[in-house]
């Protein structure tokens, strides 16, 4: 099975939302795998 890194950036809204409601992620990870895709591992990087 091929294995894919996803690259994504969060807006200034999608990072206050992830910072009041960290479950978030969460739910996203559950909407991927409803499109077939599943979630191994997530890394969070700051700066430029």
């Amino acid at each position: 099975m091929p294995l894919y890194v996803i690259l994504s950036k969060l807006t200034d809204k999608g990072a206050q939302t992830v910072f009041k409601k960290p479950e978030r992620i969460l739910e996203v990870n559950k909407e991927l795998e409803e499109m077939g895709l599943r979630v191994i591992h997530q890394y969070l990087v700051f700066g430029d």
